[in-house]
């Protein structure tokens, strides 16, 4: 066989498996063979009975699950691995539920939510901005948080569960962060924050961050992450100019926005794509360029561009100023 032939052949296999294991997924899933391992571990036998099961399947199904990595065997045990305890308790069905509406996103006339509301898809953002962490420690790093830039006032507007600015917070301990959004995510940000021992120094502003007032030339950093990719260039504008009024004349927007940042990172850029189009067809993913534009038609000036290399390599730095 030539090489493009192999090529072809593994890309198929590849394929094959993916789609496999996705199913193997979700009949473990199905059987309860998840919960009955999150009550702590079993043998062949205990889990083929009380997932009521042939033992020889099982058998078979519990390889290719220990295969993926989501299950664990020691001597005759089975446990559940590390990421599946992540799993069971933030996002069990990998996304089913999104997928499941793929369809009717591709056909919209047959789309059971013909108004999906913005508050529903930020609930579900908020709920995993914890993948983000990673990232919000290599800005820290790259921004010089408690060295060369410190004792900083924080403005998080659509803080959400306020990874971002809570990360700057832990690393520089005069700062204060101030975290604009509706109610049920500042309680997280809140408990977040009482958690690194930060909680003298964060204030909540409940309500909608378009439209909260605040105090204007007061910040030495203001925090949009990923709210300009909800909205249309007038409306992101407005959102601009209103963070440009926030900061004082040395100040800096930090904008942080999915940006597909590696090349190993293409598929999940595609993904993240399709499930902001399923859930909030309104919004768009935006070029480096597009958001320079963006920048300098609110009357700021681009004073930094990266990609963040961090996982899940989907966020692009933007710093913006006077």
């Amino acid at each position: 066989m030539s090489n493009s032939q192999l090529a072809i052949l593994n890309q198929y296999i590849q394929l094959s498996n993916q789609n496999g294991l996705s199913h193997i997924y979700r009949t473990a899933r199905t059987i309860g063979l998840f919960e009955v391992l999150s009550r702590g571990s079993g043998t062949l036998e205990s889990l083929a009975a009380e997932c009521h099961c042939s033992e020889r399947p099982m058998q078979l199904l519990l390889n290719a699950l220990c295969e993926m990595g989501v299950i664990q065997k020691f001597a005759d045990d089975y446990i559940l691995a590390q990421v599946m305890k992540l799993l069971t308790t933030v996002d069990e069905d990998l996304g089913d539920q999104t997928w499941q509406l793929l369809e009717t996103c591709l056909r919209p006339s047959q789309s059971p939510d013909p108004n999906p509301e913005l508050t529903a898809y930020r609930a579900r953002c908020n709920a995993m901005q914890w993948i983000d962490t990673p990232a919000a420690m290599e800005l820290v790093q790259l921004l010089e948080i408690g060295t060369k830039r410190q004792n900083l006032q924080i403005l998080d507007l659509g803080a959400g569960t306020a990874v971002w600015s809570l990360a700057m917070a832990h690393h520089d301990p005069g700062s204060q962060v101030t975290a604009v959004d509706w109610p049920a995510p500042l309680k997280t940000a809140q408990q977040a924050a009482t958690a690194i021992g930060a909680a003298a120094r964060f204030t909540e502003l409940a309500g909608d961050y378009r439209e909260v007032p605040l105090p204007e030339k007061h910040f030495d950093l203001v925090i949009l992450a990923n709210e300009l990719m909800l909205y249309d260039d007038p409306q992101s504008l407005q959102l601009l100019q209103r963070a440009a009024q926030a900061i004082k004349p040395a100040g800096e927007i930090v904008i942080l926005e999915t940006i597909c940042c590696q090349p190993d990172a293409s598929l999940a850029f595609a993904l993240r794509e399709l499930d902001l189009a399923i859930h909030w067809p309104a919004g768009r993913f935006r070029t480096p360029e597009e958001l320079e534009a963006l920048s300098k038609a609110a009357g700021l000036n681009t004073l930094q561009y990266q990609g963040l290399r961090a996982p899940p390599q989907l966020t692009g730095l933007l710093m913006a100023g006077h």
